[in-house]
């Protein structure tokens, strides 16, 4: 969590020399770099699913509106 919170591995890093080289080796040791990009995505995962419930309730709406259309064809 240290070399997430620091941003490590980004452009945001703003640590100098020293600091730097041994966060380096702290993330060469627990292999961060691999383990940062599999951490990122999983803190997407919400993000997406509130996306796709938002897409496929208007979804789910347009095709109710389908069917009180279809229901109003029927009974005249």
């Amino acid at each position: 969590m240290y070399l997430w919170r620091r941003k490590f591995g980004s452009s945001e890093y703003p640590s100098g020399f020293f600091v730097r080289y041994f966060d380096e080796k702290i993330a060469v040791l627990i292999n961060y770099r691999e383990a940062r990009a599999n951490y990122a995505m999983l803190n997407q995962i919400p993000e997406r699913l509130r996306a796709h419930a938002n897409r496929v309730g208007a979804e789910l709406e347009v095709e109710r509106q389908k069917l009180g259309a279809f229901e109003q064809d029927r009974l005249i």
